[in-house]
């Protein structure tokens, strides 16, 4: 497997993110709603899709060091229950 630089598109991320959106559309797990997946680079340089709106906040670090602990516990605890849900690609 290649070693990726900074900046440098994983093959298949997009459209695996897409995928698992519409999965979570499709059960009852709070998600932004999945519109559309374009894979035609020349419309803006690269891969990409469009989904709802959803004020909020991002987590970008799995370790949430900004999250009180009572609140990375939920935020796990709800991750799990979310995997046991049986989420799948394939769905």
């Amino acid at each position: 497997m290649g070693e990726r630089k900074a900046g440098q598109r994983v093959e298949g991320a997009v459209d695996r993110e897409f995928r698992v959106i519409s999965a979570l559309n499709r059960i009852d797990v709070p998600s932004p709603r999945a519109y559309a997946l374009s894979e035609d680079e020349s419309v803006v340089g690269t891969p990409f899709y469009i989904m709802e709106y959803c004020d909020g906040r991002v987590l970008w670090d799995p370790l949430l060091p900004d999250v009180p602990k009572e609140g990375r516990r939920d935020i796990y605890r709800a991750k799990v229950e979310a995997l046991a849900l049986g989420i799948s690609e394939e769905d």
